[in-house]
């Protein structure tokens, strides 16, 4: 987490000072914070976390899928929470979607035990998708179209990125 370490002294930090320091538009914080509602009472390191990881790699993906055309396109994201962080870390997924669960910097990652079920999964649907050419989920559709959410259980969410929509009225 880019705060880790800085969660002590973040609590003392006015909140709003903290999203206009990251760039959060102040005509778009009430719908941003509302949208990310499962974190906003867990401190400002984590606030402040997600929201770079969405400005950064969430709403990118959104443009690069608004701008595709009629391209076949599938969405998935990654929410399963690291047993050592509590969070789904940026790049956890990527052991999972290479079944190298065993690798050496798995521990220190996703804590003890990551669950292999769900390794199963994400490296199936890649297969698939690689083999195939469709992962095994509905195609991705309109702005609020089918995502994949993998975690314990997997699942298939419609609008699956709604927390970041805010963001992109922001751009």
């Amino acid at each position: 987490m880019v705060f880790a370490g800085s969660e002590k002294k973040l609590r003392w930090v006015p909140r709003s000072l903290l999203l206009n320091k990251l760039g959060l538009p102040k005509s778009v914080r009430r719908a941003y914070l509302a949208a990310n509602a499962d974190i906003t009472g867990l401190g400002n390191a984590r606030v402040g976390g997600r929201l770079l990881t969405d400005r950064m790699f969430r709403t990118a993906l959104l443009k690069v899928v608004a701008d595709r055309g009629s391209a076949p396109t599938w969405l998935y994201r990654f929410s399963w929470p690291s047993g050592h962080f509590g969070f789904a870390e940026h790049c956890l997924d990527v052991p999972f979607f290479f079944d190298c669960l065993d690798g050496p910097a798995m521990e220190p990652l996703a804590g003890p035990n990551p669950p292999q079920e769900l390794a199963d999964e994400v490296h199936g649907a890649a297969v698939a998708f690689i083999a195939d050419g469709d992962p095994g989920w509905p195609r991705h559709l309109g702005p609020a179209g089918i995502a994949r959410v993998y975690d314990v259980p997997t699942r298939d969410v419609s609008d699956a990125y709604a927390s970041v929509r805010p963001l992109l009225r922001a751009t």
